[in-house]
Parts: structure tokens; C-alpha cells; sequence
């Protein structure tokens, strides 16, 4: 009796040690990537954009899944992150303001993708303590937390370990009972569809690894080919071709306008960035001197492709582990492969290595000349349907980080050591070589959600007494308006612009025709016309002049003069874009414009610090 009471304590005690490591974990986890309510904010930008998306769910019925109050005249979809949305929606219904409402959202991802991580690492053979520290581990990442300001592309990322369970789940139900069968199915599919309308990069990531999944389970039983067709292989196809319809039917299009493959050159992974990491970028590496300089104006592609991609350490130590296990588990194999597989992608179609542009080039595509090979995926990213829809290649990286960290967790689990501790200091070691600056971080975090609600101060307010509810809104020049989606739904007006490459695609194309006559990212005097024709026909009731640069100032408040708050690093990678200004500048450029409308005996001028709204003039009495 003694010794079972003794049994029960210690089990009760270890369960407890569990709860308690796995709480601080998951909060580890919203630390480094900014998600905590009434604190921090991961990003502003895309909170902006999807807090507009979820303000217009909140306005309509608790079903509702499309904006009605930008992107006019069409009802707008929302191409990644609607999971994120929608559930911040509801969070508006219950109170919270945007910024806390986005950050709570993005929590609650978060910690379902870390708690994923935990379930593959104890699926891979991992102990409960072992499996905290990997699901840590895989929350720490720069693939994740620097990719915070892309909203949900990050959350899809974080998300990869447990789509990846799923998928070894779903090709184990011949073991299972019938409900264990009904409920993994179910399960994958669900996945399947929130993979999709999360991101699409991640979604076919998942794709990829459960095809490498379920091609290593025949070849490893082909007797159970049968078995496998009858439970796994429906469910693959139900659940990728399912969630393919089901989002192809929400936006009304099956595929968007192709980008050449420069871009894919461009935004592919050179290879010196995933064994160097960048300047300012992780504390260890900036104390140990090991560092290189990063900028647009020499590499190719963007910021996000260097400070994100350095994966070293844990690319020694998942290569070590592979081939200490390989003879042990089978499931190795398919981890290399699939990590392998991700590499190879993520290359795009020609191989870098330090990679820099020619002299006189100034854009951030790359032409086939300035690269050491072609790597060969040029036709799979040009002509394979989903593949070529994944122009920043560099991103597949996070497929052959899932694999790699499968394999170190692999390796921790059946490489014991004589020391317990050992493997707790690995993963330790891990996750202090991808810390970032942290302070620096959370000042960031901090500052864009003072810098959100600064917005509905100085911005939302005045305009929300100068503009009447439900009334039709053109900001010029249109752009890709972030501020537009933010905005609309919050004053109550519907507007014509919308932030977004592919809402923009799909809206302009039925907008009335005055409005098609605005060049985007252009206003000058010879758009008067195009401004009186718009108002005189009653196409929009109002014309909105921004004074702040629609689409950078939701990422930075109102520019990078007048910022405060923020991180040297963040500043840096702003001022390194010319063109984004702060409202004297935009107000002195645009000033000939706004004197000849004023001119104009048929329009009405209201001119703000940040704005100028112009209207017809009410008829004489």
C-alpha cells in the first residue's frame, strides 16, 4: 500500500513538473515572438491590415467571412490569415481593442503550435522534460520570430510540427481503434484547410512532407498498400483537395498572376546566410563577432530573406543526429528527406553563395548570370501549379528546418547519455544561439501597439468626424492601402482601396471607370479631371488625400523621423526605404495639387495635418 501511495505521489508530482514546464514554455514562447495582450504586439503593419479584416467580421453576423467595408465595390477575401482574423474578430466582439485583440489571436496560434511542437517531439520519441525543451527549441527559431512581421506567414511556420504530426498520425490508423481512425482523419483534414487559409507557403509544405510520409510508408511496407489506400490516402486527398476547392471557391480564383523568375532568384536562399548570420540580428553571435554585413543595396531580394534564414547550429546537429539514428528508426529517412527537400527548394532555380549585385543594378531581382549554377527547380517553380505560387523560395527553408529539428529531437531521445543533462544542455545551447536582441525586441513590441492606438488618436478620430458613416471613400494615390483595411471598417465608411497585392488585382477590375483612370502609386495635376468626374458622378462621396504613406506608416508611425520608441534595428530597416516619408514632405509634394483643387468652384477642400478630404461643394440655395 505504501508503495503504491509512493507511485501515485511521484507520478502526481512528475505530472505537476510537466504542467509547470510546459506553462513556462508556451509563455516563453509569446515572449520572444511579442504575443502578449495588453503588453506587446507582434507587428503593426499586418496587425493593421488583419485587425481591418477582423473589425468588418465583428461588424456583420458571427459567420461572416468577407469585408464588405474595403476593396469596393467586391466583397473582399482575405488571402492569408484568415484563422487569424476571424478569431480576432472575436475578440473585438468581447472588448479588447485592436492591438490587444491581435496580440491575443496570435497567442492563441502560437501556443497551439507549440504545443504541436511538444506532441511530434514525444511522438519522435522524446521524454516529457526532453520535449518541452524541443517544442522551445522550435518556438525560438528566427524562421518564426523574425517572420512575425509577414503575421501569418510566421504563424504558419510555427504551426509546421504539428501539421507534420498529424500527417504520422493519420498513416498509423491501421493500429488504431475506429474512433482513434475517425478522429486522426478528421483531424488532418481540419488541418488541412487551416494550413490554407492560414498561408499558402506553409500549406504546401505540409503537402510536401506528408507525400515524403506516405511514399516512405509504402516502400517500407508495401503489404499494407491496401490498408494505406483505404484510410490515409483518401483522407491526403480530401484533405489538400478539399481545402485547394474550398479556397479557390472563397476567393473566387484559382491562381493569381505569376511572378518571373527573377523574383524566385532574387528571394531564394543564398548560403552564406544560413551559415552566417547577420549583423544586429542574435546577441550571441554580435558578442562573438561573428557576423556579416547585410543590405539591400547589395544583396538580392529583401531584409527578410538574411534575418531569417541562419540555421547552422541546428543544421550540424540534425545531420550528427540523422546519422546516429538512421539505423534505429526508420523515421530519419524521412525526416532527411523531407529536410533535404526543403534545402533544395528553397535554393530557387540558382545556387548563391554570397551572391551580390553587379554594378549599376539597383532592384532586388536576380538575373540567372549572377548565380554559380541553376539549380534545376527552375521548371517546378514556373509551371507546377502550388510550387510557383512560392516566389520567396527562401521560405521552403523552413520545411528543411522541420526536418532537421525532427532529427535532433530523434537523436536526443535514443542517443542516451551518461550524463542526463547533457541533452538539456544542447537544447539550451540551441536556443540562446537563435535569441535575438530581446530588449530591443520588446521595445518594438511595445511600441507598435502604443503606435496602433496613436493612429485611432491623431488619425481615426478626426476623420471619423469629417466623414459620414456608410459613406463610399477613394484615398489617392491608391497603393497597396494597409491603412485603407485598418481604417474603412473603424469610421464606417466603405472604401475602394484595400491593402493587398491580390485584393487590389481583384477589385480594381470592378471599379467604376473614373477610378480606373488613377495610376497606382501616382497623383498629379492631371488627375483634377478624374477627381471632379468621380464626385460629380456619385462614384465615391468623398476623395481622401493621405498626408502619411498608406501602406509603410501602419508599419511605422508616421514615418522614421518622427518614430519613437523603437529599436536602432528597426529604424535602420526602415530609413533604408527612400520612399517612405513623413507627412511635411507628402503634404509639400502634393501642395500644387491640393492649391488647384481649391481653385475648382465645383469642390469642397478640407485640409487636416494628416489628410485632406475633398467633396462637392453643396448646391447654392
Amino acid at each position: 500500500m505504501d508503495v503504491g501511495t509512493n507511485n501515485i505521489r511521484r507520478v502526481d508530482r512528475h505530472n505537476v513538473f510537466v504542467m509547470l514546464a510546459l506553462a513556462a514554455g508556451a509563455l516563453w514562447a509569446l515572449l520572444i515572438n511579442g504575443a502578449v495582450p495588453f503588453l506587446g504586439m507582434p507587428t503593426m503593419g499586418q496587425a493593421a491590415s488583419m485587425m481591418g479584416y477582423a473589425q468588418a467580421f465583428a461588424d456583420q453576423h458571427w459567420y461572416s467571412l468577407h469585408a464588405r467595408s474595403f476593396g469596393y465595390p467586391v466583397a473582399t477575401s482575405l488571402a492569408t490569415g484568415l484563422p487569424l482574423a476571424w478569431l480576432a474578430g472575436w475578440f473585438v466582439r468581447l472588448g479588447m481593442q485592436a492591438s490587444d485583440a491581435y496580440a491575443a489571436a496570435a497567442a492563441f496560434w502560437l501556443v497551439s503550435a507549440y504545443l504541436g511542437a511538444y506532441r511530434l517531439a514525444r511522438a519522435l520519441g522524446a521524454t516529457s522534460a526532453i520535449g518541452v525543451l524541443a517544442a522551445v527549441t522550435w518556438m525560438s527559431l528566427p524562421m518564426i520570430w523574425a517572420h512575425q512581421s509577414y503575421s501569418s506567414l510566421a504563424l504558419g511556420m510555427a504551426l509546421l510540427p504539428l501539421y507534420l504530426s498529424s500527417a504520422f498520425a493519420l498513416f498509423d490508423i491501421s493500429k488504431a481503434s475506429l474512433w482513434r481512425r475517425v478522429f486522426c482523419i478528421v483531424a488532418f483534414v481540419a488541418l488541412c484547410v487551416i494550413a490554407l487559409f492560414m498561408d499558402g507557403y506553409t500549406f504546401m509544405m505540409f503537402a510536401v512532407a506528408s507525400a515524403v510520409l506516405f511514399a516512405f510508408r509504402l516502400i517500407a511496407h508495401p503489404s499494407s498498400w491496401l490498408v494505406t489506400a483505404r484510410g490515409a490516402l483518401p483522407a491526403y486527398v480530401l484533405g489538400f483537395a478539399g481545402a485547394y476547392l474550398l479556397y479557390t471557391g472563397y476567393i473566387g480564383r484559382s491562381a493569381f498572376s505569376p511572378a518571373p523568375l527573377a523574383f524566385f532568384r532574387g528571394w531564394a536562399l543564398d548560403l552564406i546566410f544560413l551559415i552566417k548570420p547577420p549583423q544586429g540580428e542574435f546577441w550571441l553571435w554580435d558578442w562573438l563577432g561573428w557576423v556579416g554585413v547585410r543590405s539591400d543595396s547589395k544583396f538580392f531580394g529583401d531584409a527578410s530573406v538574411w534575418l531569417t534564414t541562419f540555421a547552422l547550429p541546428m543544421s550540424i546537429l540534425g545531420l550528427g543526429c540523422f546519422l546516429a539514428v538512421r539505423k534505429q528508426d526508420g523515421r530519419a529517412w524521412v525526416l532527411l528527406v523531407v529536410a533535404l527537400l526543403g534545402l533544395y527548394m528553397s535554393l530557387g532555380p540558382s545556387l548563391k553563395y554570397g551572391a551580390i549585385k553587379p554594378d549599376g543594378a539597383s532592384g532586388p531581382f536576380m538575373e540567372a548570370a549572377s548565380g554559380v549554377m541553376p539549380t534545376g527547380n527552375a521548371f517546378v517553380s514556373e509551371h507546377v501549379p502550388g510550387f510557383r505560387a512560392m516566389r520567396a523560395a527562401y521560405r521552403w527553408e523552413a520545411l528543411f528546418l522541420l526536418g532537421m529539428w525532427g532529427l535532433v529531437v530523434m537523436g536526443s531521445a535514443r542517443v542516451r547519455s551518461r550524463h542526463s543533462w547533457a541533452w538539456t544542455i544542447v537544447y539550451l545551447l540551441l536556443i540562446v544561439s537563435s535569441m535575438p536582441h530581446l530588449m530591443d525586441m520588446w521595445r518594438d513590441y511595445r511600441s507598435y501597439r502604443r503606435d496602433l492606438a496613436t493612429i485611432d488618436h491623431d488619425l481615426a478620430r478626426p476623420l471619423a468626424a469629417r466623414l459620414r458613416p456608410g459613406s463610399r471613400i477613394f484615398f489617392l494615390p491608391f497603393s497597396n492601402d494597409v491603412m485603407a483595411n485598418y481604417l474603412s471598417p473603424k469610421l464606417g465608411v466603405v472604401s475602394y482601396n484595400v491593402g493587398g497585392d491580390k485584393q487590389i488585382e481583384i477589385a480594381r477590375d470592378q471599379w467604376p471607370a473614373n477610378l480606373q483612370k488613377f495610376a497606382m502609386n501616382r497623383f498629379d495635376t492631371g488627375d483634377l479631371p478624374a477627381i471632379r468626374a468621380t464626385l460629380l458622378h456619385h462614384e465615391a462621396d468623398a476623395m481622401v488625400i493621405p498626408y502619411f504613406d498608406s501602406l509603410w506608416a501602419a508599419h511605422l508611425w508616421p514615418c522614421v523621423d518622427q518614430a519613437r520608441g523603437y529599436s536602432a534595428r528597426t529604424l535602420a530597416l526602415f530609413a533604408a526605404n527612400p520612399g517612405f516619408l513623413c507627412p511635411v514632405q507628402i503634404k509639400a509634394a502634393y501642395a500644387e495639387q491640393v492649391k488647384a483643387l481649391r481653385q475648382d468652384p465645383l469642390l469642397s477642400v478640407d485640409e487636416q495635418p494628416l489628410f485632406v478630404i475633398v467633396t462637392l461643394k453643396p448646391p447654392q440655395r
